[in-house]
């Protein structure tokens, strides 16, 4: 099709986006959606996922003193969590969610797909980014000294895997269209690449990777030398990935039955909401061990006010009765013991509750 200049697409864009089936109606105006039920996904998913990012940084900051790589990488992923919200948002507000596409003009349509790639391109690159980081935790949490264990050989691959994956499905997802405006311009002049079958690729290998980063530490769990009931709750807070793998599961089934020819605006809404969902759980599952450590952190920082409290209020007590007049007492010299100060070992002050020792 030849490049169209502004006043011969206007009358384009005007058009219904898809033929509505026998008998049925289009809505431009008002058409029915279910936009309540995304934006309650959206604000419930984004709010977790912040409390659990700054309690993460908070533990990080001022509790270990010490961030790690990992952490940088983690506060990558999180920017690029809010550009996915930013884009799901838009989706919601200019077009809608579970909205059929004869209810659209194809002006609609054409927004739709533009926010859609920026959803997916920051999504590839939430999940190059927090995928790498929770590996490189767990290599630095369950490997010790190093050793070059199948732990250690086993988080490489899946980290060279993710890497590879994310990596080329952000650049993939830049490219699949030259020029890149033929993505939400279908009438430009230029070439694409099949969609659909990259889009399922990296949706059943994005599960795969769920599935390894899920069932990597339950073989060292277990082999810890702590009692069973603490091995089942240090088991259970790293399966918190059990909720990333069904969203993925989710995911994947919706893009793989996607109709790319067929009513788009409707039938890639669940993928969305499971892409959303999975987001925030893979957020969880990195940040979730930092609470312990985050709370023990509260508590010190608790103790230690009201211990600093209470020194400032005796000292100022027993310097009034020093100063007095005509006291008896105040010839005597004032006597403070040194408040007891707690050592930590390295893995204490790095880890926490978070490191698997803490649990033994």
């Amino acid at each position: 099709m030849p490049d169209l200049t502004p006043p011969e697409l206007d009358p384009i864009l005007d058009l219904p986006a898809f033929a509505p089936p026998p008998g049925v109606v289009p809505n431009y105006a008002n058409p029915p959606n279910q936009n309540a039920l995304a934006i309650a996904v959206v604000a419930l998913t984004t709010s977790i996922a912040t409390i659990l990012f700054l309690i993460r940084a908070y533990s990080r900051l001022f509790c270990s003193l010490r961030p790690k790589l990992e952490d940088y990488l983690c506060l990558a992923a999180f920017l690029a969590y809010i550009a996915c919200v930013y884009a799901i948002s838009s989706m919601i507000h200019d077009v809608g969610f579970f909205i059929h596409q004869w209810n659209l003009e194809i002006r609609d349509v054409v927004v739709f797909i533009y926010n859609v790639y920026t959803y997916l391109t920051a999504y590839a690159v939430m999940m190059f980014f927090a995928k790498t980081a929770i590996l490189l935790e767990w290599i630095r949490i369950f490997v010790a000294d190093r050793q070059r264990n199948a732990f250690f050989y086993a988080a490489c691959t899946l980290i060279g895997v993710n890497l590879g994956v994310y990596g080329a499905g952000a650049i993939a997802t830049g490219l699949a269209c030259i020029p890149r405006e033929k993505l939400w311009h279908p009438w430009i002049s230029g070439r694409c690449i099949d969609r659909h079958t990259l889009d399922s690729f990296t949706a059943f290998v994005n599960l795969a990777i769920d599935l390894g980063i899920l069932l990597l530490p339950q073989k060292v769990i277990w082999k810890l030398q702590m009692s069973k009931q603490r091995k089942i709750g240090l088991s259970i807070l790293f399966s918190v990935g059990l909720i990333a793998c069904a969203s993925a599961a989710g995911r994947a089934y919706y893009t793989v039955t996607l109709n790319f020819a067929g009513d788009v605006t409707y039938e890639a809404s669940p993928a969305f909401l499971f892409g959303h969902a999975e987001m925030t759980t893979v957020l969880m599952v990195f940040c979730i061990p930092s609470i312990p450590k985050a709370f023990e952190g509260s508590t010190k920082l608790l103790t230690s006010l009201r211990s600093w409290t209470r020194l400032s209020s005796s000292s100022s007590n027993r310097d009034q009765q020093v100063s007095a007049p005509g006291s008896s007492e105040s010839w005597r010299p004032s006597m403070q013991q040194k408040p007891h100060v707690h050592s930590y070992s390295r893995n204490d002050e790095e880890y926490g509750n978070d490191h698997p020792t803490a649990y033994r």
